[in-house]
């Protein structure tokens, strides 16, 4: 793993362990076929704040918007919980960790193919994306070992986890809104 790929999962890493994140068999996958089914992956993202607009705080939760930010990041977060379930059995169970390791692989690159999670048209939505960016990354950092006879997808998904890191690193130091 490169310096640079490895630094990054360790900022998606820090980033995921201040993510909240949420607690069915995915395509491709081989052996016993304990997978999950991968959820159509989320390109683009468009939602307004949880806040109410007049709260001087930002601390007044606005109900109507706080269901349509929870029911955009739904999928994500299902997602990203399934990776993290599978990800976790790779280091319980060593007799199934081969076929475990195949599917979370298969599962994000079917994310990494569709370019999930490019289109962030808000910035709400771009300060929510990252630490489900970093999430996914831990689970796959968790199970890339295993996977050592999927290097097409390994080289798109580490591809597609570095375009997402430099997004976040050039909304965080040139767009996003001030503190």
């Amino acid at each position: 793993m490169t310096h640079y790929l490895t630094r990054m999962l360790s900022v998606a890493g820090f980033c995921a362990a201040s993510a909240v994140l949420l607690a069915q068999p995915a395509a491709g996958a081989t052996g016993s076929g304990d997978c999950f089914a991968v959820p159509r992956p989320v390109v683009s993202l468009n939602f307004g704040s949880r806040y109410e607009a007049n709260s001087k705080t930002r601390s007044d939760i606005d109900e109507s918007s706080n269901a349509k930010v929870d029911a955009a990041l739904k999928p994500v977060d299902e997602f990203i919980q399934d990776l993290t379930r599978y990800a976790n059995k790779v280091r319980q169970d060593p007799q199934k960790n081969q076929d475990l390791a195949v599917c979370v692989i298969k599962a994000i690159d079917t994310w990494a193919k569709a370019d999930a999670l490019s289109d962030m048209e808000t910035d709400n939505a771009k300060l929510s994306v990252p630490s489900r960016i970093g999430g996914i990354a831990i689970a796959y950092s968790q199970v890339v070992s295993e996977a050592t006879h999927y290097p097409n997808e390994r080289r798109r998904i580490a591809r597609w986890l570095r375009v997402r890191a430099y997004e976040t690193m050039a909304f965080f130091d040139y767009r996003a809104p001030p503190k």
